[in-house]
């Protein structure tokens, strides 16, 4: 007790210690019961406070189901090195070898760009549709089938299409082999090539017209490039093909796609066929949109169009944790989709050649939802001011594929090689 009173009066104890050293050299018995069961309810407190701690160190953070589904999708995303610098330097070799044998087969095929785009909107069966995997000869026709059997007629009838550079022999050889490994069977189309687009005036005779001052992501702010025209291309001839044979439902593929079949992203025993089709049925449980009853007996399927990978930029509006299903915010990448025929009817008449954008930028601007992505598109309202609003999306959660890896490196749309050119430096003539 001395010492404590010297320590008191020497000032060298905090304010509660004073307080509890005034309180035991006093000679109250009260008041050096009152002192212990300071120190009872003090040792209290800071258990509590250890116990809390944690409690909340392990205990995972509360998301909103908005929140859950953008982290799960990003989180793919992430695992999936398609931009990884590390993967780059190590496949540096197999990455040269790679662009050699395409550059020889572009010389091998030069001016077939050129023709190609020439061609544009219209597709030749027989040089731009490809047969993978399809028994005999298969030719469109209509279909006119109930509503049920419209995801079995999807996979009956091949309505799977990838697209494909025909001067891009590796990519597209990678793209069958994925096809036959899980055993789908589709075509694969050939693609409107960008490096055939030599001067505005070839724009002008096909209708194309950017939209003026576009610039795409804050990451890189450059206009439209020579590939994205041509990958913008490339998917409005699907939708037209989709349009004129009255295809109810089809999946448009790009041919750097990879089909995630880990635990980790599919129910053990599923395939990417058996998941789909599980997606697809169950998306006629929900009435999403609040559509009326005379809407959804007119519609097919109740969406547009479904994302089957994506790079989310803005949270999503609604998450159907129990189906793995989102309607998703604005969103990156058109890698893999389902769309239906009214979805390629509303992507026509939107007329996207005549203000053309980056097509997943053009794409989520299109939705009915209030979409705000100003912190990587900062035009992003005034784009869809020009834009009817009417397109219904949805997103798997997790995604069912993804870019392959170093996908990005080897990408005709990103202006990470070929000869592509930026719009507004082409030749006002050839």
């Amino acid at each position: 007790l001395g010492r404590s009173d010297r320590r008191r009066r020497s000032g060298r104890l905090p304010p509660l210690g004073r307080c509890r050293g005034w309180l035991m050299v006093a000679g109250n018995p009260k008041r050096r019961r009152f002192a212990l069961a300071l120190d009872a309810a003090l040792a209290a407190v800071c258990l509590w406070i250890c116990v809390e701690y944690r409690t909340v160190k392990r205990r995972k953070v509360r998301l909103a189901p908005e929140q859950e589904s953008f982290f799960r999708t990003h989180d793919a995303y992430s695992r999936s090195r398609i931009s990884d610098t590390e993967w780059l330097i190590q496949h540096a070799d197999e990455v040269l070898q790679r662009m050699e044998s395409d550059d020889y087969a572009t010389d091998a095929r030069k001016g077939n760009d050129r023709v190609r785009f020439q061609r544009f909107p219209s597709i030749c069966d027989q040089t731009d549709l490809i047969p993978i995997n399809i028994p005999g000869k298969w030719c469109p026709k209509q279909i006119k089938e109930s509503a049920r059997d419209i995801i079995d007629e999807m996979f009956e009838n091949h309505h799977v299409y990838v697209i494909s550079l025909e001067r891009r022999s590796i990519k597209r050889h990678e793209a069958m082999r994925e096809l036959k490994k899980h055993n789908l069977s589709g075509y694969i189309f050939n693609a409107v090539d960008g490096n055939g687009i030599t001067s505005r005036r070839m724009l002008r005779m096909k209708g194309i017209c950017p939209f003026p001052g576009y610039v795409g992501h804050t990451l890189h702010n450059i206009s439209l490039t020579t590939g994205e025209i041509g990958c913008f291309c490339s998917h409005y001839s699907l939708w037209l093909h989709m349009h004129k044979n009255e295809i109810p439902c089809a999946i448009i593929l790009e041919d750097d796609f990879h089909i995630l079949d880990s635990k980790k992203f599919l129910r053990q025993n599923d395939t990417f066929r058996e998941r789909l089709r599980s997606l697809l049925r169950s998306t006629r449980s929900l009435n999403v949109y609040n559509q009326s009853e005379a809407e959804q007996r007119n519609r097919t399927l109740p969406f547009d169009l479904l994302y089957l990978s994506r790079y989310p930029v803005s949270s999503d509006f609604r998450y159907f944790p129990d189906i793995g299903l989102s309607i998703p915010g604005f969103s990156y990448w058109t890698i893999g989709y389902v769309l239906t025929l009214a979805g390629a009817r509303k992507l026509l008449n939107a007329k996207g050649l005549e203000n053309m954008l980056g097509l997943d930028d053009w794409i989520s601007l299109l939705a009915v939802e209030p979409i705000d992505s100003r912190s990587c598109a900062p035009k992003t309202q005034r784009y869809r001011s020009h834009l009817h609003k009417n397109l219904y999306r949805l997103a798997c959660v997790p995604p069912l594929l993804m870019p392959r890896e170093g996908a990005f490196w080897l990408s005709d749309t990103v202006f990470k090689r070929g000869a592509g050119r930026f719009e507004h430096e082409l030749p006002e003539n050839d």
